[in-house]
């Protein structure tokens, strides 16, 4: 299978481009130009350089693909980096399913995060039935993920 991952560059992503290869999978790393590749050098991967808010990179890294998982995001907890972070991980997911399906991809994974479900100081477990609430709530990351999230869905 042909396989597009977006983020690739990022701890996530590697893991998935190794497990990718690992499973006989082509693949093929969606990251931007100012991306470190060192970490991308081990695998059989191309690298393939674009940006979540440029559509067109998107529809050409899709091309002729089976599968795209979406792991590129930003993770940034300060408030300068609160529209980018935005950009990236709402727009940019936006921006991903289109390509996504103007590609006729058949199949896409979009990784999320826990803390786009609830916290709580006692012990209990949650799931994806239970909303933002706690701490997580307040985090800029965790409501654009959130907002990713219902993007996808």
């Amino acid at each position: 299978m042909k396989v597009s991952v977006t983020g690739a560059a990022g701890y996530v992503g590697l893991n998935i481009i190794n497990a990718l290869q690992e499973a006989g999978h082509e693949s093929f790393a969606f990251i931007r130009k100012s991306s470190r590749t060192d970490y991308l050098a081990q695998f059989k991967t191309k690298i393939v350089y674009g940006d979540l808010m440029d559509n067109n990179s998107l529809q050409e890294a899709f091309k002729g693909k089976d599968a795209v998982i979406h792991c590129a995001a930003l993770t940034s907890g300060f408030k300068a980096d609160r529209q980018l972070q935005y950009d990236t991980n709402v727009m940019g997911t936006r921006n991903v399913l289109h390509a996504a399906l103007q590609n006729k991809i058949r199949r896409l994974v979009f990784t999320s995060s826990t803390c786009t479900i609830g916290s709580s100081e006692s012990a209990r477990h949650f799931t994806e039935e239970d909303s933002l609430s706690g701490y997580r709530a307040k985090g800029q990351y965790a409501k654009t993920k959130m907002l990713g999230e219902e993007i996808v869905l």
